[in-house]
């Protein structure tokens, strides 16, 4: 069994303030804020809820409302794959996406550049989304040079870990029809129980 190591991206909310505004999206023509770090903070909440009930082992890299820099998540991530072994571990980086244009839509899975476990393990989430969520179209990266259907790029906290990695970004908040989807909560829980899904089938393995 691997120790899932839950890093919700961005901040939340303090004080009725949000912490990462530069992760907020005013749709004008609703006048309504969509903000990435809630909506991660809300799905990575309901999944620990539901490895605790599986008592599955993870730890939470942000356990808190504030948005924690980089490199001290980076720190954590590493120093608890010293303790325990960084093959024992999964990071999984949640967040939403957005688009230059505002007009993108679906959901993407995001790996370091080049092959490893972690290709491995985004390829069982993009089937099991693919599948559970049929709302969301789902945007692949396969090539003839890369056929996976995950996405590769230097992102910080998929580069600089030592476990492997995965980051689904699923919805763009800032499309108002991915919106909807995401601050709904029974398509956030059909979005978390698919992660589960995931995480039951590589603890098997």
């Amino acid at each position: 069994m691997k120790i899932w190591l839950i890093n919700k991206g961005h901040g939340g909310v303090i004080g009725g303030v949000y912490q990462t505004m530069d992760r907020v999206f005013h749709h004008k023509e609703h006048d309504e804020f969509a903000a990435e770090g809630v909506y991660n903070r809300l799905c990575g909440d309901r999944l620990i809820t539901m490895l605790k009930a599986e008592d599955r082992k993870y730890i939470d890299i942000c356990p808190t409302e504030l948005d924690l820099p980089l490199w001290l998540r980076r720190s954590h991530v590493n120093d608890i794959c010293n303790k325990y072994g960084r093959h024992n571990c999964v990071l999984l980086e949640l967040h939403g996406n957005g688009s230059p244009e505002h007009n993108a839509t679906g959901a993407e899975i995001w790996t370091a550049p080049g092959q490893s476990k972690s290709d491995h393990y985004a390829n069982i989430l993009a089937q099991i989304i693919s599948n559970d969520l049929v709302e969301l179209d789902f945007r692949s990266g396969y090539c003839p040079e890369d056929p996976d259907p995950d996405k590769e790029a230097p992102f910080f906290m998929l580069v600089n870990t030592d476990c492997p990695a995965v980051l689904p970004e699923v919805g763009f908040y800032d499309n108002w029809k991915d919106w909807q989807l995401m601050k709904n909560f029974k398509f956030r829980e059909r979005y978390v129980l698919a992660l589960m899904k995931m995480i039951r089938k590589i603890d098997s393995l």
